[in-house]
């Protein structure tokens, strides 16, 4: 589970999308909150099982983009 904080722009969740897939994290679900009065957007996303390294991989790189902000929750979630 990664929850993010996204500014509100035409591509964002492309970008972030593309991030996870091309480091092998698949998407298992995504939900974006709406934004409120100029504030960022909340991006709740849930993977596929994956490593730790490549969830760890896909962050960092998640995390430098210029529309996601440095604060974020991940979370391990286990199958039920």
């Amino acid at each position: 589970y990664l929850r993010l904080s996204v500014k509100d722009e035409p591509g964002a969740l492309s970008r972030i999308a593309g991030h996870l897939g091309r480091r092998g994290v698949s998407i298992a679900g995504i939900y974006q909150g709406a934004p409120s009065s100029g504030r960022p957007a909340s991006v709740m996303i849930t993977t596929h099982p994956t490593s730790r390294a490549q969830f760890d991989r896909a962050r960092r790189a998640v995390l430098g983009l210029p529309t996601v902000s440095r604060r974020h929750a991940a979370l391990r979630l286990l199958p039920s």
